[in-house]
């Protein structure tokens, strides 16, 4: 048997959907994708943004992780979110 079939077919068990890790709380996330990614399928961005948490979400041309300016969109978005004062826990409630 073809290594390859056998992770294929054990992939349905990986969903984050289906083990309710999209549905459960999370830190703030950034989710940045290629409009033609082929390691990341965009569907599966749209998908996180439909469950769980607020997230920030950006979409590029091109590949993986997209062309353009991904980087500095990306250190921007970590820069504003790190320089900011850390909240207490009841604050957020």
């Amino acid at each position: 048997m073809c290594p390859t079939k056998g992770y294929v077919a054990r992939c349905p068990e990986l969903s984050l959907l289906d083990q309710g890790v999209l549905d459960m709380p999370s830190c703030p996330l950034l989710l940045v994708n290629g409009k033609d990614d082929q390691q990341n399928a965009s569907a599966d961005l749209y998908l996180a943004l439909e469950h769980g948490d607020p997230k920030t979400a950006r979409m590029y041309p091109g590949g993986h992780m997209g062309e353009g300016p991904v980087l500095p969109t990306v250190l921007d978005w970590l820069t504003e979110r790190l320089s900011r004062p850390a909240r207490l826990l009841t604050e957020q409630n």
